[in-house]
């Protein structure tokens, strides 16, 4: 029955996305079953950011739960990659989505520190941060999969655009909800305003001029 069909070995342009796309949206869902405090305040960040500020002992997360965040944000964003044009196999994706995953959390880490003097503040920056990423990673991923498993999508020259959008999208509605956070006064206001336009947007402008430069790769 299924004689004559071409077989798609690992690192297609539809098997790869695929499998990191469901890999991540299970990872999603095993973060909002098995981790309620880290999918709570997950959601929070970008419906109600300022919640986040008031920290407590019972809501601060579980360090499993904040390390299957960063998996997750690692194969959300490989899954992204695989739509866009390059020539990059299956472990060298995750390796740099995970590198830039580490690099923004410790620069943001490391920035919100200098810039802000109030610690919960600070941490709250870097905690968005994180949470960012999931989102970022759920948007990719629930992509990949759709794309995937649909061959108008998949074979589509445009489809690495709309990966591009949604990443590009997603960083920015990041910005947008973390700048929300900064203190409408005080002294630590400049510092404030130096780590938004630094690391948040500065951040989205960087990587929305690599994404749009590696989609017009091959035109």
């Amino acid at each position: 029955m299924l004689e004559g069909l071409p077989f798609e070995p690992w690192g297609s342009p539809e098997i790869r996305p695929l499998a990191l796309g469901l890999f991540t949206l299970v990872g999603i869902w095993a973060l909002q079953a098995g981790f309620e405090r880290e999918s709570t305040r997950w959601m929070w960040a970008w419906q109600k950011p300022r919640k986040l500020t008031l920290r407590n002992a019972a809501e601060t997360p579980r360090t499993l739960g904040v390390v299957l965040s960063h998996v997750v944000a690692s194969t959300g964003l490989a899954s992204g990659l695989a739509w866009l044009p390059l020539e990059w196999g299956t472990q060298r994706m995750l390796a740099h989505a995970a590198l830039w995953m580490l690099v923004g959390q410790a620069m943001k880490w490391g920035g919100a520190r200098l810039a802000f003097e109030d610690r919960d503040l600070a941490s709250t920056m870097t905690e968005m941060n994180r949470h960012g990423n999931t989102w970022t990673a759920m948007a990719l991923g629930a992509w990949s999969v759709i794309a995937a498993i649909q061959p108008t999508l998949s074979h589509a020259p445009w489809s690495k655009w709309i990966a591009s959008g949604m990443f590009i999208l997603a960083m920015t509605v990041h910005a947008i909800r973390t700048s929300t956070l900064l203190p409408k006064a005080g002294k630590n206001r400049l510092f404030g305003i130096l780590y938004l336009c630094t690391l948040e947007w500065g951040w989205v402008a960087l990587w929305t001029t690599w994404s749009i430069a590696t989609s017009l790769k091959g035109h």
